[in-house]
């Protein structure tokens, strides 16, 4: 059951019904005061005592005494007859709109519509905040060789090693003196990621680099260790890592 709704307005009223019976007679009043006594003829003369005649006609009216005081008011007499049904009167002009009604009670919960088809796609969101780092992944797979560049010039002696070696690219043993010595001291001690000073990976780049701000882009890595000329040029994210 839906709310109930408002009162209407009231009709314009009918015309009046006819004239009811007319109701009992109400008690009679006190008789009001003797009028003022008229002024007496002149003096007949007198004569004989004649038989007793018949009784005289009345006499005109006197003048009207003052009005008496209200007497006192008469029962109320018997409700007279209902009178007949009148005939319907003309519609009324509307009357003004009535005050709100009070709110009905809730009705009960319906039954669940249909499903509506899908709405338009919306407008793209604001860009949402950047998430957290990853966790660094592994190195990826060297990529192919590049072109082979033009020897260097030999650099300046190092000074000498504390033993150990590195494998050359012919398979060979070199120790770091010789190292130094073929390619250079920086290309052992700081490597820059370019073809002349490559780094082992993007890991040995970022912690023996004397560029503390490195950012991500494209170095040299000799990933071998041994002659700079097949180094190779790879993509190294910097800004992932912790």
């Amino acid at each position: 059951m839906g709310t109930q709704g408002q009162e209407g307005e009231a009709g314009i009223p009918g015309k009046p019904g006819p004239t009811g019976q007319k109701g009992q007679t109400g008690i009679v009043g006190q008789s009001g005061s003797a009028g003022i006594k008229g002024t007496a003829g002149p003096p007949g003369q007198q004569g004989p005592q004649g038989a007793r005649g018949q009784d005289g006609l009345d006499g005109t009216a006197g003048v009207d005494g003052k009005r008496g005081p209200d007497g006192d008011k008469g029962w109320t007499g018997d409700q007279g007859q209902g009178g007949e049904k009148g005939t319907k009167g003309e519609s009324g002009s509307k009357g003004p709109s009535g005050y709100p009604g009070p709110s009905g009670p809730v009705g009960t919960m319906g039954p669940v519509g249909e499903k509506g088809f899908t709405g338009s796609e919306g407008p793209i969101g604001d860009p949402g905040s950047p998430g957290p780092y990853g966790l660094m992944g592994d190195d990826g797979n060297a990529g192919p060789a590049g072109v082979r560049g033009d020897a260097g010039r030999p650099g300046p002696p190092g000074a000498p090693g504390t033993g150990g070696g590195r494998v050359g690219s012919k398979g060979f043993i070199m120790d770091e003196a010789k190292w130094a010595q073929h390619f250079g001291g920086d290309a052992i001690k700081s490597p820059d990621g370019s073809k002349e000073l490559p780094a082992r990976t993007c890991l040995d780049l970022m912690s023996r680099s004397k560029n503390t701000d490195l950012k991500s882009g494209l170095y040299w890595i000799d990933p071998n260790g041994g002659r700079v000329q097949d180094a190779i040029q790879v993509w190294c994210e910097f800004s992932i890592v912790a």
